[in-house]
């Protein structure tokens, strides 16, 4: 199999088990922080739907002019990122409509994933801050796209064992 292939397969399970947990799940779960210092269930899939995008668009400019840097307009404390984690916005979100846009990630991840080329995926994007090193756009893709996502899934079972929740 194709790498690809095999990054769609992943983004695909990976999120279709996020949907599938959003619909087992009640309201308070998906809304309740397991700790202080860490993000509830509805937080993490906002992120995503805020930050998939956000890189699907990083990487379409960084094919179209490599000089862009790896991560540029991106940092912890970026206002787009934090809005989507906020109270504020969270608490205008329902969980049907996390669930509609996280099924809206797929098919944009394989839209630009088959535009690639073998050119474009070894294009290289350079950064000059930490931990942006010169890194290539299959790395990028790989790491913010593919790994993040993962992570994510990961997050949200560790949340629910903290929750004392049973899936």
């Amino acid at each position: 199999m194709n790498i690809k292939k095999k990054w769609l397969q992943s983004v695909n399970g990976d999120i279709q088990e996020i949907v599938d947990l959003l619909q087992e799940l009640d309201e308070e779960t998906i809304r309740a922080y397991p700790k202080p210092e860490q993000w509830s269930i509805m937080q993490i899939t906002s992120h995503l739907n805020e930050a998939i995008p956000f890189w699907i668009k990083h990487i379409e400019d960084v094919v179209k002019d490599p000089s862009v840097k790896w991560g540029e307009g991106r940092s912890f404390f970026d206002n787009s990122r934090l809005y989507a984690i906020s109270d504020k916005h969270i608490s205008c979100l329902t969980v049907n409509v996390v669930m509609k846009n996280l099924k809206k990630l797929p098919p944009a991840i394989e839209k630009i994933l088959f535009s690639l080329n073998y050119t474009d995926l070894n294009t290289t994007a350079k950064s000059d801050k930490l931990p942006f090193k010169d890194k290539t756009v299959k790395y990028i893709f790989k790491k913010e796209v593919v790994n993040h996502i993962k992570g994510h899934v990961y997050q949200i079972k560790r949340n629910l064992v903290t929750l004392d929740k049973i899936v």
